[in-house]
């Protein structure tokens, strides 16, 4: 008798049986669970293993099998999603138990995203009826196939669909009167667990996953020592002795219930490899008190800190996941060279690795999400340790909500976070100010308890209020251009692309050297700038020259100026301009850090965040008193009439509303053209490629993931633009040139100057050359 199959490639014949997939799916369900803790679970893997049991039993219709035997065979009866729902729900969900819905919705929604809506769950009675004849008419075989298997029994004699309707209803009113975040994240996990499990299975992948994380700080640390200030090793090394020591000293309580940690230190005291020699050290602690050591998933708020931090992250562990928008799947982790690109592509996305270094958008939209391709990777965060850098960059409005996700991820996952900052925001300690929100976080324990010494130790700049002197763009000119008489290297940052536009054209007037940076550049360019700047900082060969950019500067970037001016903006970005200025104090005392005031701050910063700024620092603050200032700033930001997003979790968690958690993004979304900068032979070359691919005739997943990595390689020429400035000078768009149907507007290689500048980036006025 011909045997059930799960998958079949017709093009190299290899085969999968139904039998086979249904016990590898739900053993790797099972396997690297973490510190799950499920109250209304018990036993979460006993949930894991029926839903991985029957997440695919519809297969074994006949219509499928076709399907399977003949790819161009249509039929709606061949879909297996509802009917495995539909026979899953039959055996185990009755009574209105929550725990079993989950499983229901997981498996009913596997090919596509999570959604616990109604109609979601919609199916002509008639189609239902068919597939379960299907079902019928294969019993026989089926129960052959799976013999030792529960599947052969799952099969009922009828399904009742009007029952599982009311149940449905049932249960979702229970789910709203409950009011708990835990049948979400159960379910988040479940579905991610199932559709990972689903797709590296079907990939023949899974033996590439359970790799244990290992690494050596001390060496790269010993390599930097031979280059570093004296004074600055000290500090460095008194810091990550201290945390390490807080680490050590955790008692075996402590250790198990203290999942959130916070490392706050001073700019330029390399927190970096701190926090990485944090992570490895509770990863030693975890992994001989659980049995089990944990991954790292590291995440920055800006891709130039991730490509900043990839050299040290691959000097301690060698092989490093990076999984960004543009990222190159084997660029850094060289067990995946010799992989077929789709498997390479499909290991990122999942990130089955034990070192991950990724973006805050990948990770929070990974989390706050039912789209099935993010939320692949989900499941990795159960019982990892999380570092966050830079955690300042999180939107004010975030704070209840980020603390309430980290806290039920901390609790239901027994995910391990990290929080480093020199600006640490109060994101646990604005519960009590919104009453939507109703949990009670954990407290995060400092592993840097003697922080306000290494603060008040320091005299390395001090920030200088020149609100009502300097308000315009032209006076910020000239104090710039006065100050560049005493000054070798200055920074000014301000709020606007089109502001730090203006400024460059004005200082560029005059006999200075000035670079640009902001996200109207292309990101092979924004590199470019960086290294040019680093070599003008040489301090055994300085170059004087100004830089004008873009908040772009702010996190992350190693630069080195002599003082800087900053347009007004919140006072975690203020400092972090600050930390761009005499990093490594071997510049004398008290560098200054100019403010003014443009008046454009509400273009892209809360109000209410810039006015508690000007409210606070109304004299000279030195460097010192910065730590007490971000005290007393960030207490009135948690305590004023800041609009916290409560939403998302009311509704999107709490409620399982998916449309809700879609208007959940990290970034805000507004519209803008995307414009293809083609100024050299590699874009040109890269485009041609990407061309040749996309008008061959075949279709296959290998040329798909050639496409995704060529569309990704395209994306470090591009740059966003509004619809107000682009129409303004539009360029041609993708398919008028290339007869190709893409989303891109293109400078060609031929009148890219037409629409690019070298030196700003995008042309907003046509006529306008910039050589």
């Amino acid at each position: 008798m011909k045997q059930l199959l799960a998958h079949k490639d017709n093009q190299t014949g290899r085969e999968q049986t139904l039998k086979a997939h249904l016990t590898q799916v739900s053993a790797q369900m099972c396997q690297n669970l973490g510190m799950l803790s499920f109250p209304m679970a018990n036993r979460p893997e006993d949930l894991l293993y029926r839903v991985g049991r029957g997440h695919d039993i519809g297969k074994a219709t006949e219509w499928f099998q076709r399907h399977l035997n003949d790819p161009e065979y249509r039929n709606p009866l061949s879909r297996h999603a509802m009917i495995s729902a539909a026979i899953y729900a039959q055996k185990y969900w009755d009574n209105r138990d929550i725990v079993e819905f989950l499983g229901f919705l997981a498996i009913r929604c596997h090919h596509g995203n999570l959604d616990a809506s109604y109609p979601s769950l919609e199916i002509p009675d008639a189609e239902i009826n068919g597939m379960y004849w299907g079902l019928t008419t294969q019993l026989e075989s089926c129960k052959k196939q799976c013999q030792g298997m529960d599947e052969a029994d799952w099969i009922p004699d009828d399904l009742d669909l009007e029952q599982i309707h009311k149940n449905w209803r049932k249960t979702m009113k229970r789910i709203r009167l409950l009011k708990s975040p835990e049948p979400f994240f159960l379910l988040q996990y479940v579905f991610s667990k199932l559709i990972s499990a689903d797709k590296l299975d079907s990939a023949s992948l899974l033996e590439q996953t359970g790799k244990l994380m290992q690494g050596d700080v001390e060496a790269v640390l010993e390599e930097k020592r031979k280059t570093a200030v004296v004074h600055l090793n000290s500090s460095r090394d008194k810091i990550r002795n201290t945390v390490l020591h807080q680490i050590s000293t955790l008692s075996e309580e402590q250790l198990r219930k203290q999942r959130i940690f916070t490392i706050t230190a001073p700019t330029g005291t390399g927190k970096t490899l701190t926090g990485l020699s944090a992570a490895l050290a509770l990863a030693d602690r975890l992994e001989q008190a659980e049995k089990q050591r944990p991954h790292l998933i590291s995440a920055v708020p800006f891709i130039n800190i991730l490509e900043q931090a990839i050299a040290d992250y691959q000097s301690v562990f060698g092989d490093v996941l990076v999984h960004f928008g543009a990222s190159d799947p084997a660029e850094f982790d060289s067990r995946m060279q010799e992989m077929p690109l789709q498997d390479q592509m499909l290991l990122t996305v999942s990130w089955e690795a034990p070192v991950v270094l990724t973006t805050f958008v990948q990770l929070f939209e990974s989390i706050l999400t039912g789209i099935n391709k993010r939320l692949l990777k989900l499941n990795r965060l159960a019982g990892a340790i999380v570092l966050l850098d830079e955690v300042q960059a999180i939107k004010a409005e975030y704070y209840p909500l980020f603390a309430a996700v980290m806290d039920c991820m901390a609790t239901y996952y027994g995910t391990r976070f990290i929080l480093m900052t020199a600006t640490q925001p109060k994101l646990f300690d604005c519960a009590q100010y919104t009453t939507k929100i109703q949990y009670k976080p954990q407290k995060p324990l400092e592993l840097l308890p003697d922080y306000p010494i290494y603060f008040r130790q320091l005299h390395r700049t001090k920030l200088v209020p020149r609100w009502d002197e300097l308000q315009s763009l032209e006076t910020v000119c000239d104090a710039i251009l006065e100050q560049s008489e005493k000054y070798n290297s200055i920074l000014c940052v301000v709020n606007r692309v089109q502001d730090s536009i203006d400024l460059y054209h004005m200082l560029e007037k005059c006999d200075k050297e000035i670079l640009y940076l902001s996200t109207n550049i292309v990101s092979v360019d924004r590199k470019a700038v960086i290294q040019r700047a680093k070599e003008y900082l040489n301090p055994e060969n300085p170059v004087p020259f100004i830089m004008v950019s873009t908040q772009t500067i702010e996190a992350g970037v190693d630069l080195d100026f002599d003082m800087a001016f900053r347009d007004l903006a919140p006072m975690e970005s203020i400092i972090q301009s600050a930390g761009r200025v005499n990093r490594s104090g071997s510049k004398g005392i008290d560098s200054p850090i100019i403010l003014f005031d443009t008046g454009h701050y509400n273009k892209v910063y809360s109000d209410i965040a810039c006015k508690l700024v000007r409210k606070t620092i109304q004299n000279e603050v030195k460097e010192a008193d910065y730590q007490q200032m971000l005290t007393q700033y960030f207490d009135s930001v948690v305590s004023s009439d800041t609009t916290f997003d409560t939403e998302i979790y009311c509704k999107g968690i709490l409620e399982l509303d998916y449309e809700k958690l879609d208007e959940f993004h990290m970034i805000e979304q507004q519209d803008r053209a995307t414009v293809l900068v083609m100024k050299d032979d590699i874009i040109e070359d890269m485009v041609q490629e990407l061309c040749n691919l996309m008008r061959e005739p075949e279709h296959s997943f290998e040329k798909n993931a050639e496409i995704q990595k060529k569309l990704s390689q395209i994306g470090a020429y591009t740059v966003e633009v509004y619809p107000n400035k682009i129409l303004k000078n539009l360029p041609p768009k993708f398919k008028d040139c290339f007869d190709i149907d893409l989303n891109y507007y293109v400078a060609d290689r031929m009148d890219w100057q037409r629409y690019y500048s070298g030196k700003t980036g995008f042309i907003a006025e046509s006529g306008i050359m910039l050589f």
